[in-house]
């Protein structure tokens, strides 16, 4: 019977002993579930800002896309607008290069008629000169 009651006692012992380790073990366990639900928390928070920061990265890539965009129509419309600029001042210096070129052709005209007045003076002077001396 003593055995009997040691083997009870020993058995209650391990039983006890048992029941600690397997209530510490669901302490632990408790605590481990906790662990994660935070931590699940946090990736889904973490998720979110991901997400978030995604959306703000894609949206500015599309104000840069259009902003590029933007710059490199007005800068296209700066070129088209000083090659007009260009073609009118070429035109006006051609308009003005025309009327000078008719001006100086109309004094050369001018001139020429001048020339001719005068060489018929001389030649008659000369024609003068010719029958005096005679």
């Amino acid at each position: 019977m003593v055995n009997d009651c040691a083997d009870a006692d020993q058995y209650m012992e391990i039983l006890e002993e048992a029941n600690r380790v397997n209530r510490e073990l669901i302490e632990q366990f408790d605590e481990l579930q906790h662990q994660l639900q935070q931590r699940t928390a946090e990736v889904t928070e973490l998720t979110a800002e991901l997400t978030q920061c995604q959306h703000r990265l894609h949206l500015n890539e599309e104000q840069v896309h259009a902003i590029r965009t933007e710059s490199e129509l007005q800068q296209t419309m700066m070129e088209e607008k000083v090659e007009l600029r260009m073609e009118r001042r070429e035109k006006e210096l051609t308009r003005e290069f025309e009327l000078r070129k008719a001006e100086l052709l109309e004094e050369n005209i001018e001139l020429q008629g001048e020339v001719s007045k005068l060489k018929e003076i001389e030649n008659s002077l000369r024609e003068k000169k010719t029958a005096d001396r005679r």
